[in-house]
């Protein structure tokens, strides 16, 4: 039996194919004035996310492959509080967030988040050496 190629226009599209599999399309910017911790509840999963610290002023990717519209809940701790912002009150983000390619959480604390497609003005990655 005798193999037939593939077209040599299927070799453009791969790499839009596996650009999806790389994407971090969910940002937690942290703007309060102390670090603060975050988990998410993924509808993928019953068990919550293990908790990402953030310093004052910096930001991080939550997770490859998780786009808001699958989280389901938000967990911050700020020093001796704690904020749940349950499924019911994510519509607000999720109007926001569902139809962008990423989403961007900002954390201005007391418990205040705002969401948006576009990052704020100023964000600063955390790097894995955490600086």
């Amino acid at each position: 039996m005798r193999e037939t190629p593939l077209p040599k226009w299927t070799l453009l599209l791969l790499p839009l194919a596996t650009c999806a599999c790389d994407a971090w399309p969910t940002t937690i910017d942290n703007r309060a004035p102390e670090s603060v911790t975050f988990s998410y509840l993924h509808k993928d999963f019953d068990v919550w996310s293990g908790e990402f610290p953030v310093r004052p002023g910096r930001a991080v990717h939550l997770a490859r492959g998780h786009y808001f519209g699958d989280i389901r809940g938000i967990r911050i701790k700020q020093g001796v509080h704690e904020y749940a912002v349950a499924n019911s009150s994510l519509s607000r983000f999720h109007t926001v967030c569902d139809q962008a390619p990423n989403c961007y959480l900002t954390y201005f604390g007391n418990g205040q988040i705002a969401a948006s497609a576009e990052p704020q003005n100023g964000i600063n990655f955390e790097t894995a050496g955490g600086s």
